[in-house]
């Protein structure tokens, strides 16, 4: 009878598990263009997973590169595996924009090489709040994830 009892509770578990969702991964993502620069970095934001309250949007965006790009900024060089190739094809983040204080932050990321296959995922724990700058494809980005909130301000 225990037997029984926990094989019943393992499975349960099992499916609960199964039924829980990984942020990065959505069957629903449905990529909004927002911009290309001109180095051709064409700049995407997941409209079915914006949310937005009071001053802050969280955003999903993606950067798709025209080429494998070395990453060199110094986030993308604290992985624990010292192995991982550098070289993307394409970022996947989340990421916060405080709306009416022109700020933002990533928390986490995902970088995919040029077959589309998963390199690298980063969960930033004490994520810098960046000011966003005009002419950038943050402020692109910003003013994309945070419309909902700036055209609610115009209105009153």
């Amino acid at each position: 009878m225990k037997r029984k009892t926990l094989i019943l509770s393992l499975i349960t578990l099992v499916i609960s598990l199964s039924a829980c969702s990984n942020e990065f991964e959505s069957e629903a993502n449905s990529w909004v263009y927002v911009t290309t620069t001109r180095e051709g970095v064409k700049a995407f934001i997941d409209s079915n997973r914006l949310e937005c309250l009071d001053n802050m949007c969280k955003a999903w965006t993606k950067l798709e590169f025209p080429e494998v790009k070395k990453m060199s900024e110094d986030k993308f060089h604290d992985s624990d595996n010292p192995h991982i190739n550098l070289a993307s094809k394409r970022i996947d983040s989340m990421r916060y924009y405080y709306c009416f204080t022109n700020r933002s932050m990533m928390t986490s990321y995902q970088m995919y090489d040029d077959k589309g296959k998963l390199i690298n995922t980063k969960w930033i724990n004490q994520p810098e709040m960046e000011l966003v700058k005009k002419n950038t494809l943050e402020y692109d980005l910003f003013q994309h994830a945070c419309k909902p909130l700036l055209e609610d301000e115009e209105d009153e």
